[in-house]
């Protein structure tokens, strides 16, 4: 990583407001923030690149991972129900099952 020094001798800086961390903290704080809720289709969309309907037809409806899914899956109640996945649980099975899930492709 490259270094720039910079001489702020008289250059006021504002930083109310504002809270400094080092990067490390910061992706710890991106990552808690994004498993302190529970995801939605649109959150699996944005993170495996793949819809509802490609969750459906290779894990959710899978018989061989119905008992996975029981432990971090709550699906859709009626037409207008959102599924919800729970986000340590569900990443994990991903990371664990990824070749399985991938021999279907």
């Amino acid at each position: 990583m490259a270094v720039l020094t910079v001489d702020l001798k008289n250059v006021p800086i504002n930083l109310q407001g504002q809270v400094i961390v080092d990067a490390k903290e910061y992706e710890e704080l991106k990552q808690r923030a994004d498993y302190d809720r529970w995801w939605t289709p649109k959150d699996l969309k944005e993170r495996y690149g793949h819809d509802l309907r490609w969750f459906k037809e290779k894990i959710l409806y899978q018989p061989k991972f119905k008992q996975a899914m029981s432990q971090c899956v709550i699906p859709a109640e009626g037409s207008g129900g959102t599924w919800q996945f729970e986000p340590t649980k569900f990443s994990a099975f991903m990371r664990e099952e990824f070749k399985e899930i991938g021999n279907g492709f």
